[in-house]
């Protein structure tokens, strides 16, 4: 019976040893940085030589991992403030005086406020808050985060 059942079971073993084998390949289509540990190791350095003293991220699929990557550095996710229904300058007025990440999703999700740099540049414009794009982050040939210092 035993032999039976693994006879059976086989096809799936292998169909799953198969997927595990192309998830590397599949993982770098993604243009989101918290997914592979070359993506995470780039958002480290970025915001490590960036010498942040206090980052906020509206981004749900970087919850955790950034705590992580960076654990002396104190982070705000404000994700759960975006699914409640804040955007652009609330979001900006909670950052202000500090640094904010803006990550590419990796597909829309209510959670996250992800705006291009025209936009958030516009939406700190519209509340006379000053924002400098301090640095970005490329994921293969597309750029993937943005680092802004949302002044006082």
């Amino acid at each position: 019976r035993r032999f039976f059942a693994i006879f059976l079971l086989l096809p799936a073993m292998a169909a799953g040893a198969g997927q595990l084998w192309r998830s590397d390949t599949v993982l770098a289509t993604i243009p989101v940085p918290t997914f592979t540990h070359s993506g995470q190791e780039n958002l480290r350095h970025m915001l490590e030589k960036a010498g942040i003293q206090k980052l906020y991220v509206a981004d749900y699929e970087s919850y955790g991992s950034l705590e992580l990557l960076l654990p002396g550095l104190p982070i705000t996710q404000l994700w759960p403030a975006v699914a409640g229904g804040l955007r652009g300058p609330a979001i900006l007025e909670r950052a202000r005086g500090a640094h904010f990440l803006v990550l590419r999703a990796s597909a829309p999700m209510i959670y996250n406020w992800n705006p291009s740099p025209a936009i958030l540049e516009k939406e700190a414009s519209s509340i006379g808050i000053p924002v400098e794009l301090v640095d970005s982050l490329r994921c293969g040939d597309q750029e993937c985060a943005w680092l802004w210092k949302v002044g006082p």
